[in-house]
């Protein structure tokens, strides 16, 4: 910093500053020798004056920087050379601006570094952060996403909202930047340990926004698709040409049909040759995707219950649609270890219920969606649903909130309404088990949607039936093993639900809705046709 710089007062300082920006602003190509002395108030003593320069200096690299990174090398080479005088203003203009772009940026690296915190370091990273989502496109981007990434541990707030701008825009331009921040967050979750990392990381990689038209596994869906729509498109035209030719005149109708016939076919035929290069922008895509699910793997392969688990099972039912097949078998053995992991023999108040019922729905969705091609074994999926719903029934001191009831009945469609079919002594364990969990509950919506269930699972399973009679004292009927977690071993088919199903017709009695589906399972009346059609979830939700 000059001498003449260190004796001004503020108010001299404040105007030279808004005068020199206001100058190179308004003539950024005769005035960018002036910059070094901006950039030299950074060493300034004064942290206001520091402050109030990078904001200025932030302010005026967005206003005058291009729209494309700069080639510094090729540049100082044609400098060289013998070129016109109109380039070479225009290259030395480019080499000086990116030379104090990097003095610019190097000083606040430097402040983030030596500094941990303070307004200066909050100042340095709402420009950082600025400047990442202005000139992404532009030199050392990957610096910043660097420093704005490693921001999250000491300003958090600034850093996040920065990132997550970026993630959730779908613009194809932006996916390097994309995969650089998750590149750093993917270094940030393996060199720290969980406890220094905020608690935001993984919620993080959830906000990305991937333009699902463009994927490995449906580009060649969509070519092939295209491709026939064209040559359809081609052969309609023709064919009126031909009609079109044996006519000796066409009225102006015809013509303009014609006309915009033949636009259509144009237009086309210049899509499917391909304004935007499609197996870039899914190959793009797909490594994002692998990104992503690498940091949910490392989360949910740990041996113990990580603070991301239930961001990174959130991120997989956000993108379950998206899966690649050949990640589906390890994400379902991986989801089904954690199930285990989750279920603590101690834990008397069922702390990981809740992520337990959402792994095993994150399951369901996968055998539902990608891996629906593939025929995968439900058996061990169920049977840690019945040891969840078994935990909950005998576990009184536990109150089931309406998130966990909706996870059950959703799991419940899924597995027994609309698709699977389960043997008859799997469906009596659940059954037996349902029951009882509606007993317990004192919510009459999810009372009524249980007993729904069980109508319809009773009316698709004949066997069942039987469980809807009367004790009968001493042929076996309620030999319900209540401590085996196998739901095909419980003998549950050979005990009765009359008598809980009774205690809830005399607890809701004053329910009319309630007794009418309660009266419906003790007289095992089949439910009206038009009721099969509605779900037991969107029956909870009525």
């Amino acid at each position: 910093m000059s001498e003449n710089q260190r004796t001004m007062t503020l108010t001299q300082i404040t105007h030279m500053i808004e005068e020199k920006v206001t100058e190179i602003q308004a003539n950024p190509d005769q005035r960018i020798s002036e910059l070094p002395q901006l950039i030299e108030l950074l060493k300034h003593e004064n942290v206001f004056i520091v402050q109030m320069t990078i904001m200025a200096l932030t302010d005026l690299f967005i206003d005058i920087a291009p729209l494309y990174k700069i080639d510094q090398q090729a540049h100082e080479f044609k400098v060289t050379k013998f070129i016109k005088k109109e380039e070479k203003q225009v290259l030395n203009f480019e080499l000086s601006l990116i030379k104090n772009y990097y003095q610019f940026i190097k000083a606040q690296f430097t402040f983030v570094k030596l500094i941990s915190q303070g307004p200066l370091v909050e100042t340095c990273y709402q420009s950082l952060c600025k400047l990442l989502n202005s000139l992404f496109h532009f030199n050392y981007n990957r610096e910043l996403v660097q420093y704005v990434t490693y921001g999250l541990l000491t300003c958090n707030d600034i850093c996040y909202n920065s990132l997550a701008n970026i993630l959730r825009n779908k613009k194809h331009s932006l996916h390097e930047a994309k995969l650089q921040i998750l590149t750093q967050i993917q270094k940030l979750y393996q060199t720290k340990h969980e406890d220094q990392l905020p608690d935001n990381l993984v919620d993080l990689v959830n906000q990305i926004q991937i333009d699902t038209k463009f994927l490995p596994q449906e580009l060649e869906k969509q070519e092939k698709e295209k491709k026939r729509v064209v040559k359809q498109k081609k052969r309609e035209y023709f064919s009126q040409k031909e009609k079109d030719k044996k006519k000796q005149k066409l009225t102006k109708e015809e013509m303009a049909k014609q006309k915009k016939l033949l636009k259509e076919v144009q237009d086309e035929l210049q899509e499917a040759q391909g304004d935007l290069d499609k197996k870039t922008l899914a190959k793009n895509n797909g490594e994002v995707l692998s990104k992503i699910f690498y940091i949910y793997f490392k989360v949910l392969k740990l041996p113990r219950v990580s603070k991301y688990y239930e961001s990174a099972l959130n991120g997989i039912l956000q993108y379950v649609h998206l899966i690649n097949i050949e990640l589906i078998q390890g994400i379902f053995e991986c989801l089904l270890s954690s199930t285990n992991i989750l279920r603590q023999k101690k834990d008397n108040l069922l702390k990981y219920i809740n992520l337990r019922l959402k792994t095993i729905f994150a399951l369901q969705s996968i055998m539902d969606g990608p891996a629906s091609v593939f025929g995968i074994d439900d058996k061990e999926t169920m049977q840690r649903f019945y040891v969840c719903l078994l935990d909950m029934w005998t576990n009184k001191k536990i109150k089931i909130t309406e998130e966990e009831e909706s996870l059950i009945l959703r799991i419940l469609d899924s597995a027994f309404i609309k698709k699977r079919h389960f043997s008859q002594e799997v469906t009596g364990s659940f059954v037996k088990i349902l029951i009882q969990l509606a007993n317990n509950s004192e919510n009459v919506k999810f009372v009524y949607a249980l007993c729904y269930c069980i109508k319809l699972v009773i009316q698709k399973y004949q066997k069942t039936q039987k469980m809807l009679e009367e004790d009968n004292e001493g042929f076996g009927m309620n030999s319900y093993n209540v401590k085996c977690d196998d739901p095909s071993c419980t003998n549950a088919l050979n005990s009765s639900i009359y008598e809980e199903v009774k205690e809830i017709k005399n607890k809701f009695n004053n329910q009319q809705k309630m007794m009418s589906i309660v009266s419906k399972l003790i007289k095992n009346e089949p439910v009206p046709q038009h009721m099969l059609n509605k779900s037991v979830y969107d029956v909870y939700r009525q």
